[in-house]
This record gives structure tokens, sequence and C-alpha cells, in this order.
């Protein structure tokens, strides 16, 4: 019994993927690691070989399908299967433009029957032999013939010219026939035949046409030195065929493609095995749910991956896999039934997919646990079987030919005529006679084959013996493999499970992200916006400049005509450079004081307005001159214009400028209110667990609080007991002194009786009084201790003080929240830390007017401690439960918070992050805008 060979290439990295952080694949000699990015272990899983990333088709090809093609010229199936998802290198290796997988198995399989022609060469047995070639695809569980349009013609008519001038009656390589008739048909320029193979599947698959193969056929009993021209043709014809099959796939749909070329070999007429290889569908279909890929994609999109995963799981040697329900567990029948077949598994992986590898992983690992059953053919017991054949046949004959008398007839009967003309020239008994000497060496042949025949029968039952020893050892090993196996699959759901529970987390988590993102795109837009704005303005003031240069060389020309009216405009534009400085100065106060910004902008309109009015005495002044003057003066009040355009723009380039300073301060600022709030935050978190312990210190004093009252209730309905004995014992005496009065009153003076009856009944009774006090000053005394318990885990110091913190603190981040809610308006990034921080302040108000209520009933509870009497210990005992169900409501409601405190610090991070961003784009941009104004 031996297993598939399993093996592993990673597809080496391409230039644009090195950017990652680190591989999730290591390798070794014999085993394929996968990084787990969870909290979980790494998966290991061995295998037969790890191949390098640069590994070639031929060294593929040279180290692990040589042997299978070897071995199936010595009878033996074999099957090259690749594995893997999506841009793994799998289509590269596989069906290469001139090394893949396809043509090297072609190449080498003729390689490999030349080199047995020429072993046989000198031999007088010749070696013949025949190749069918078929080359197909399925595709939504619908095979595909990639040869059925393939124009044989050329090529027939080129093998025909060749043995015609052979001087051969068959042809060398004959295309598309089963048998030589095929061949003859060809040649006669008729028709070709294709094989028509049908096997029903199941849910009614019917494969027909599922090839219409080429066969390659040997020199037969021609010259020997024509076989090796042959087998280049051959050779050459199934490369062309090839060829022109991969022209004709689907090359849109390739990860739902099963591609397969087979190669059926037929030697000496008696050994026939085949060589199947396999390019399978993208595995990526594994690693999504089952019934959304077959909505999505169609039933029979991916029925072949899914089946092959589920029998190659579930398989058992004792239990037959059903291989019906699909195509591609159909070709490989041979594999999962366990039959003479030797198999090999390529798996390509790809660093960036973890995913969707570990299920191609998981695969592969089941694959390894089939076992298969091969057995080579022995040339040496075939001859030794068909000598033994013949010598009993030529036994049977001599034992009939030696009849006595009647031999003649026997020998006339049984023998055909060459018995008949022995008969005539020997006689009856002169034949016996004759006939002694070869019958006694037959005898000892016999013996001696039945002396092979017993030793034979005891290595058989040695081996019969091996085979039930290793068929125990067998079903222990099996049975052991079973428990592990139930351990595994329980591993797995239990895995499952949580990553099921992760899976969840992790998609609520990229909506918020999602939503950021839109958030971000849109803030975006918004800034490119302004941001071309103000290039707008800058392209403009460019363009007002050099408007500027050319009507200053007019200016030039006009300056002999405007030294007459200097002097008048000295006076104006001594007053204009007042100003200007005045501006200037008011410039350097604004940037010195950044919280003076209205005020500054205030006493520059008021400046303008100035400038305004002096322009327009100036160009009053203006008005007065020749009309030669006027020509000046419009050009001035142009220049004055644009001056005042640019001016502006300027102005609102530094407004604009200064806006962006100002976000990018308040984003910091805001940056640095988010990390004290994570600081509050672990604050409230501290004190949260401090009240957790308290909590369980006070359920610790509870409980002993309430053996206590057990107690004291007991002590209670004892004293209680005495009270109703006493009593009684009140009764009795009264009785008595009643009884006993009546008789004195009868002995001695009636005012005697009255004062001593009187004394005995005030003594006895001030006794009873102070009896009474006491067990009421005992019940008042529980009473307390019970109230106290009761209002302990409430009016305790410490939680007081914790309570009033908390307030502080919550007050705090309202003003915050208030102040950060004035300054974020326009911040889109912000608004759903501020949604859950109101969501945070809410929650809160909600538990501090719980914690009032619980305060106004104990207080309620504490004014009606003094009306407390033994019938109200159920009331106060029911109101204990309330309290206690109470606090632990107010528990979970904290736990809830840390959980949403927890949550909003992830996303306080998150946006930390994106504002870092942000902030680096802004200084990059204000930088760029700064070098283009220098410029």
């Amino acid at each position: 019994m031996e297993r598939i060979t399993r093996l592993v290439k990673i597809r080496a990295r391409r230039p644009n993927e090195l950017v990652q952080t680190e591989d999730v694949f290591t390798t070794d000699e014999k085993t394929v690691t996968l990084r787990s990015t969870e909290l979980s272990k790494d998966t290991k899983i061995k295998v037969d070989a790890c191949l390098s990333n640069n590994e070639s088709p031929d060294s593929i090809a040279s180290a692990f399908l040589n042997p299978l093609i070897a071995e199936s010229l010595a009878g033996v199936n074999g099957v090259f299967l690749t594995l893997g998802a999506e841009k793994t290198g799998k289509a590269d290796i596989m069906s290469g433009k001139a090394n893949g997988l396809y043509a090297l198995g072609i190449k080498n399989l003729f390689q490999a029957i030349t080199e047995k022609e020429k072993r046989r060469k000198n031999s007088k047995l010749k070696f013949e032999y025949l190749v069918r070639m078929s080359f197909f695809e399925v595709c939504e569980e619908n095979i595909r013939d990639l040869l059925a349009t393939v124009d044989t013609a050329s090529l027939s008519s080129s093998s025909n010219a060749s043995a015609d001038n052979n001087a051969d009656q068959t042809p060398k390589a004959v295309v598309a026939g089963t048998n030589p008739a095929s061949s003859s048909s060809s040649k006669s320029g008729g028709p070709a035949k294709k094989i028509q193979c049908r096997d029903t599947l199941e849910y009614g698959t019917v494969l027909e046409n599922c090839s219409s193969p080429v066969i390659f056929q040997s020199g037969g009993s021609g010259a020997t030195s024509s076989s090796s021209s042959s087998t280049q043709q051959a050779e050459q014809a199934a490369l062309h065929f090839l060829a022109e099959g991969m022209k004709n796939r689907y090359s849109s749909l390739q990860k739902k493609l099963t591609t397969g070329l087979k190669l059926e070999i037929l030697q000496d007429r008696q050994i026939y095995s085949n060589l199947l290889l396999l390019e399978a569908q993208a595995t990526n279909c594994l690693a999504e749910n089952r019934t959304q890929v077959q909505l999505r994609e169609g039933f029979d999109a991916f029925k072949s991956m899914y089946n092959l995963y589920d029998v190659a799981v579930s398989y058992h040697p004792d239990a037959v896999g059903d291989v019906r329900k699909s195509c591609l567990t159909h070709l490989l029948k041979e594999v999962f039934n366990g039959q003479n077949v030797n198999c090999t598994t390529l798996l390509c992986l790809q660093q960036n997919q973890p995913r969707v590898s570990a299920k191609g992983l998981e695969l592969l690992h089941s694959l390894g646990s089939i076992r298969l059953a091969p057995v080579r053919f022995d040339a040496k017991a075939n001859l030794l079987v068909r000598a033994m054949k013949r010598e009993l046949l030529q036994m049977l004959k001599n034992f009939k030919s030696r009849g006595g008398g009647g031999g003649m007839e026997a020998s006339s009967l049984d023998g055909g005529p060459g018995a008949i003309g022995s008969a005539m020239t020997a006689g009856g008994g002169g034949y016996g006679a004759a006939s002694a000497t070869p019958g006694n060496e037959q005898v000892k042949r016999i013996q001696a084959l039945e002396g092979e025949q017993l030793q034979l029968q005891s290595q058989l039952s040695k081996l019969t013996d091996e085979k039930q020893k290793l068929q125990s050892s067998l079903e222990e090993r099996k049975k052991k493999y079973d428990t592990v196996l139930l351990s595994v699959m329980q591993l797995k759901k239990q895995r499952l499970d949580a990553q099921f529970d992760k899976l969840k987390t992790s998609r609520y988590l990229v909506d918020a992200v999602n939503k950021l993102k839109k958030l971000e795109k849109q803030k975006e837009d918004k800034d490119f916006a302004k941001k071309q704005k103000t290039l707008d303005f800058e392209k403009e003031v460019v363009e007002l400049t050099i408007d500027q240069k050319k009507q200053k060389k007019e200016i030039e020309e006009l300056k002999g005509r405007k030294q007459d009216l200097e002097q008048r405009l000295k006076e104006t534009e001594d007053d204009l450079e007042k100003q200007k400085k005045l501006i200037s100065m008011m410039k350097l106060d604004k940037a010195k004081q950044d919280g003076q910004h209205e005020e500054a902008n205030v006493e520059l309109l008021n400046l303008m307005n100035a400038k305004n009015e002096l322009e327009k005495k100036y160009q009053q002044l203006q008005l007065k001159f020749n009309d030669v003057n006027t020509k000046l003066e419009i050009i001035q009040s142009m220049q004055t214009n644009k001056e005042d355009e640019v001016t502006h723009l300027r102005d609102r380039v530094t407004t604009l400028k200064q806006q962006l300073e100002k976000e990018i301060v308040d984003k910091q600022e805001k940056i640095s209110k988010l990390e004290e709030m994570k600081e509050q935050q672990e604050k409230l978190k501290k004190l949260q667990n401090d009240l957790q312990s308290e909590k369980i210190e006070k359920d610790t004093l509870f409980n002993e609080n309430k053996k206590e009252l057990e107690l004291m209730k007991s002590e209670k309905q004892l004293k209680e007991l005495e009270v109703e004995r006493l009593k009684q014992e009140f009764e009795h005496v009264k009785t008595g002194m009643e009884k006993g009065f009546l008789a004195l009153t009868k002995q001695l003076n009636p005012s005697d009786v009255f004062k001593q009856a009187n004394d005995a009944q005030a003594w006895e009774v001030d006794k009873l009084k102070q009896m009474v006090t006491d067990l009421e000053g005992k019940l008042s005394e529980a009473r307390d201790k019970l109230i106290n318990t009761v209002n302990s885990p409430v009016v305790s110091p410490k939680r007081e003080r914790k309570e009033q913190l908390l307030h502080d603190e919550v007050k705090r981040l309202r003003e915050e929240l208030q102040k950060q809610n004035g300054n974020n308006n326009g911040n889109n990034n912000s608004r759903s830390v501020h949604d859950d921080n109101l969501k945070l302040k809410v929650e809160l108000d909600a538990a501090n007017s719980r914690v009032e209520e619980l305060e106004d009933r104990m207080r309620k509870v504490e004014l009606n401690s003094g009306d407390v009497s033994p019938k109200s210990q159920s009331f106060l005992q029911q109101q204990c439960k309330y309290l206690e169900e109470q606090v632990l409501h107010m528990e979970k409601e904290r736990a809830k918070l840390l959980v949403r405190a927890t949550s909003a610090e992830e996303e306080l991070v998150e946006v930390q992050t994106q504002m870092q961003f942000l902030i680096e784009d802004y200084e990059k941009r204000i930088a760029d805008l700064i070098a283009q104004n220098v410029g």
C-alpha cells in the first residue's frame, strides 16, 4: 500500500507585492507552516517535498513526472493533479508556452518509448506500442473535446507520404482511429472515426464524445531503423494537436475549468496503462459559503471541487467513496478506490491568500490518508505462465495420442492431420512403445512442476499469514486514526465557531471603516475644491502682474508729461506711504496676536476705505488737467484698480492660509483632547474595578449580616416564647392571688387585705415591664443592625467619594463634548465619535438617575425605621432583594458601558491615525503653496 505524493510550491513575489509586511507561509524541507493572524496556533502540515519559489516545470517534470511515466510503461496507471487558488502560477506550470507539464509529459513519454525500443532492438521480439491521446476540459459539468475541430488532413498526408517512401503498408502515425482499419480509411481520404465513450454518472449526467483521441502506432514489421523516425513523427504530431487544443480553451472561464490530458498506452498487445495530467478548478470557492457560491455562479460551476473536497475529507479505507457525483471525482475514481495507480498532487500557494490557501492545505492533508495499490507488470511471470500453458496443451495432446489399439482413432479424432500421418506410419501398439521415452521425460517435467507448485503454495501460505498480521495491525491503526479524527473534528468545529464570531465582529468593524472612508473622501473632495480655487486666484494674480508690467512700459513713455503734475501729487503720495506703513505695521501686529483677527480686519477695512477716499480726491485733481494728462490718469486708474484686485487676491490667499493653520491647530487640540479622554476613560475603568472589589466585600458583609439576622430571628422567637410563658405565669399568679385574697378577706380585715394585694400586684407588674423593655431594646438593636446592612452598600463613605468622582468626570466630559460640538460642526470624520460619546453620556445620566432613586428609597427606609415592627421584617427582606437586583442590573449596565468605551477607544485610535495623515498632507500642501509664492 502506497500513499499519494504531496508537493507544495509557493509562487514567487512580484515587484508590486514586495510592500507586504511578512510572509504568511514558511516552508522547511517537508513541512509547510501557515502563520495565523489571530490568537490561535500556527498550522503545520507535513508534505513529501516543498519546492522552491523559482522551481521550473522542467525540474518538476524530471523529479516527479518522469517516475510516473516509467511506472506507466511498467503497467501502473499514473495521475498528476495540480490544485491551487487563482493567480498562484498553476496555469503557467501546466500549460506553459514552451515547457508546460502537458508538453513535457508528451515529450518524456515518447523519449521513454524510444529508449525502450533501443533496448529491444537486438532481441527477436520487436517492441510494439499504441498511444492514444485525449485532450479535454470540464466546464460546469460539461465535458468539451478540445481536439474535435483540429484539422488532421495535413498530418495524415505527411504520414502517408513517409509510409510510401519507406515502402511500408502500415503508417507510422495514424490519426483518429481505433485500429488499422481506420488508418486505411484515412489513407483513402475518408472521414476519420471518433471513439464514442458513454458513461452515465449520477443525476443523469452523460459523458458522450468525451474524447476524440488521436492514436499513434509503432512501425510494425518494417525495418528497425524507421522506428525512431516514427516515434519522432508521433511526438511532433502530439505536440501539434496539443497546441491546437490549447487555442480552443475558454480563457475567460479559467477559474471554473478543469483541463485534462490523457495518454493511454498499449505495449506488446498485453500491457495497458494510462497517464492522466489534470489541472483542477481554483480552490477559492472552498473558502466561501457553498450555498452563496452556488446561487451566484450556478449549481454546477464548482460542483467538482466541492465533491472532491467532500470525498477526500470523508475518505476511509473500508468505505468506498461515491465518485459519481461530479466529473472530476469520476476521473479520479481509481485513486479514491485504491486501485492500480500512482498519484502525485501539486498544490500552488500564494503569500497574500491565507484564508483560501488554508482550505487548499486542508484538502492536501486529507489526500495524504488515501492508500493506493500499484502492481507492476512482471514479464518473467507472464512468460512462465504462457510456457506452462503450452506444455499443458502439448501434454494433453500426447496423452490423447497414447491410446493403444485405439490410438489410431483417437489420434485421428483429436490430433489433426499431423497426428493422422504419424498413426499411419507407426501403427497402434508400436506407436505406444516408441513414445515411451518421451513420456518419461514428460513425467519428470510434471514432477518438477509439481515441486515448484508446492513451493509456490508454501510461499502463498506464508504470504497469507503475513497478510493477516498486516490486516490486524491495520485495523488497530484504523481505530486509533478514527479516535484522532473525531478529536480533530471537534477541535475544528470549535475553531470554526470562534472564527465565525470573529467574522461577525470584523464585519461590523469593516462597515465602520467604510463609513469613515466615505467621510474622508467627501472631506478630501472639499479640500481639493478649495485648493483649486486658491490656484485659480494665484493664476489670476500672475496674469494681473503681467498686465501691470505692460502698463508700466506705457507709463514710462508718459513720464515726461507727468513731471508737471508730480509737485501737486507729492502730498497725496506721502499720505499713501504713511497708510502703507500703517498697513504693514498692522500686518505685523496681526501675525503676533492670533486672537485679534477680527479687530485687525476692521481696521484694515477702515484703512482701505480711507485709501479709496484719497484715491477719489486724487482722481478729482487729475480731472483738471489737459486732454493729454487724461490718458495718463486713465492708465493710472486702471493700474490702481488692478493693484486693488491684486491686494484683494493676496488678502484672500492669506486668509485661506490662516484658515488652514486654524484647522491644523484645531485638529491638534482635538487630538490632545482625545488623548485626555482616553486617560479619563482609563481612570473610569480603574474606579469601576475598585467599585467591583468593594461590591464583593460588601456582598460578603451582607451574607454575614444575613446569618446574624437569622440568629437574631431565632433568639427573637425564643424570647417571644418566654414572654408568652411569663404572661401565662402572670395570669396563673393572678388567679392564685385572687383566690388567696378571697380567703384572707374572710379571715382578716378587708382594708389590710386590699393593701397587701395591691403591693404584690404592683411588684409583679414592674417586673414584667422591665422584661418587656429589655426585649424591646434587643429588638431595636437587631432592627438597627438590619437597617445598617441594607444601607451599607449605598451609604458607605468610599462609595460616596467614588460616585462624586464619577459625577465630576461625567461633568467634565460633558463640557468637553460641548466644546467639541462647537468646534467640530464642519468635521465629518469626528461625527461618529461624537455620536458614541453622546450615547455614553445618556447612559451615564440614566445610571446616575437610578443611583439617585436608590438613595431616595434608602432614605425612606431610614425614615420608616422607627416604625418597624416584627411584622414588617418580611417587607424589609423584600426591599433587600429588590436592592440586590438593582445592584446586579447596574453592574451589567456598567459592563456594557465598558465594552462600548473600549470600542470607542479603538475608533478614537483610528481617527487619530487618520488625523495624523491629514496633518501631514496639509503641511506638505502649505509648503508647496509657500514655495510657489516665493517663486
